[in-house]
């Protein structure tokens, strides 16, 4: 889990977001649209996870 505070003050740039979910590889994430493009993970999660059909914004590890 990221703290919005911590997104929202700028603590945490999209390039370590990517590094985090590469490290820590989370079994599901939950994302809305607009930070899978802010952060630029939509290749990661393409790769590594398939979405839930049911939530949107809801990924699982392959």
């Amino acid at each position: 889990m990221i703290p919005w505070k911590r997104l929202w003050s700028g603590q945490l740039t999209p390039e370590q977001v990517r590094d985090y979910l590469g490290r820590y590889r989370p079994e599901v994430i939950l994302l809305s649209k607009w930070r899978r493009g802010a952060f630029g993970l939509e290749d990661q999660l393409e790769a590594d996870y398939h979405p839930v059909a049911s939530t949107p914004g809801l990924f699982v590890r392959r």
